[in-house]
């Protein structure tokens, strides 16, 4: 069960990650603040939500 929440939280980081990178063209720096993550970590839910919808 946990490695589905964990799962279902990763996606949706990875499509707010996506959309506001494509749609208001924010660099990963501001998105990892804005939404209080790690750069490294917003780094790599953008990586693979590239992959994902690609």
């Amino acid at each position: 069960m946990a490695i589905k929440i964990n799962a279902d939280i990763a996606t949706l980081r990875e499509h707010q990650v996506l959309l506001m990178h494509t749609c208001r063209h924010m660099p990963v720096r501001e998105i990892a603040t804005e939404l209080g993550m790690d750069i490294k970590t917003t780094y790599d839910a953008w990586k693979r939500g590239m992959r994902k919808y690609a």
